[in-house]
């Protein structure tokens, strides 16, 4: 526990009480909570402290994936679920691949079927901002 809070505190002065309960929540090895909600002034760097602690996380317990992204650009429920299925499981939209998501999403119970398909043996978190 230590190194992980050790190497973002220093990114990241006076935040280590922030960064010690993240670690708390999500990186003692425990089941992860359902949700977790942070919340702050403008700029204080929340986003910037999981973007920093998300990568540590998957290298100290059972593997984890993670998706970060935002709920402003995500404009139609098609578009969130298959950006939160591309990023959990890391396929990219590219010119190899006609620029496909990984399935097509159309609805909660669509989502819901290709997010049982994910391997059980990893972790997954989903970062929604704004």
């Amino acid at each position: 526990m230590d190194q992980v809070v050790q190497v973002i505190s220093a990114k990241y002065p006076c935040r280590k009480a922030l960064i010690q309960k993240l670690y708390q929540l999500f990186g003692d090895g425990d089941p992860f909570p359902p949700a977790v909600y942070l919340y702050g002034h403008i700029s204080t760097g929340k986003s910037s402290i999981l973007q920093a602690f998300l990568p540590l996380l998957n290298s100290s317990t059972t593997p984890t994936s993670w998706a970060i992204l935002s709920a402003i650009e995500c404009y139609t429920n098609k578009i969130l679920f298959e950006t939160i299925l591309n990023r959990l499981t890391g396929h990219v939209p590219c010119a190899a691949n006609g620029y496909a998501s990984l399935a097509s999403v159309d609805s909660m119970k669509d989502f819901v079927t290709q997010l049982a398909r994910l391997p059980p043996s990893r972790s997954y978190i989903v970062v929604l901002e704004n």
